[in-house]
């Protein structure tokens, strides 16, 4: 099923804790480029700077 994420751009809301935050990090392991929204903008920075530093070809 993940093969299908490889190069691919999700939209993400609640991106920056819970649910939101683990698919993330799940999908930028499977090669998903991603769109993060959350309303707390430090955790989601926080979290961009995680996945960038761990998979420097994703956009975030």
């Amino acid at each position: 099923m993940f093969d299908r994420l490889q190069g691919k751009t999700t939209v993400i809301t609640g991106a920056s804790a819970g649910f939101g935050e683990a698919t993330a990090l799940l999908f930028a392991k499977h090669g998903s480029n991603l769109i993060l929204t959350a309303r707390r903008e430090n955790l989601l920075e926080k979290l961009q700077q995680r996945i960038q530093e761990k998979y420097p070809k994703i956009k975030v």
